[in-house]
């Protein structure tokens, strides 16, 4: 269950910094200013979505079996 919870939470992180990133570099493109980029809705979207998707990814590692939990 301790490998489950290490892979989970790797899972997360990356998947947090690279959308984080990804919306850095687009809010850079369009300048939008700092004060409602750094706003506590961008980071309750970022969570939630990185939530959904490192869940989305697990479920494809149970059904493939590639990661037995």
């Amino acid at each position: 269950m301790i490998k489950f919870w290490i892979v989970t939470i790797g899972i997360f992180i990356i998947i947090t910094y690279l959308m984080h990133k990804a919306v850095k570099k687009y809010a850079k493109d369009n300048k939008l200013n700092k004060k409602s980029f750094w706003s506590i809705y961008h980071w309750e979207i970022m969570v939630a979505l990185s939530s959904g998707l490192t869940y989305l990814f697990l479920l494809i590692l149970k059904s493939a079996n590639l990661f037995p939990f």
